[in-house]
């Protein structure tokens, strides 16, 4: 449902834009996008699609 999602202006690093979240994300949720976002030196891209668990996030790496 639409009323259930907000679009945010300060993730500039997600693969798809704009970034949208459930208004009802949970802290640890917030704080690790957050984390991805204050990265963005070690990170190019990250990507959320679903509305809940780690099995929902992707981040590009190279070993």
């Amino acid at each position: 449902k639409e009323d259930n999602n907000v679009v945010v202006d300060n993730v500039k690093n997600h693969a798809l834009m704009p970034f949208v979240q459930l208004r009802n994300a949970s802290s640890p949720e917030r704080m690790f996008e957050a984390y991805l976002e204050a990265n963005t030196e070690y990170i190019d891209w990250w990507y959320k699609n679903g509305d809940s668990g780690k099995q929902h996030y992707a981040v590009s790496y190279v070993d």
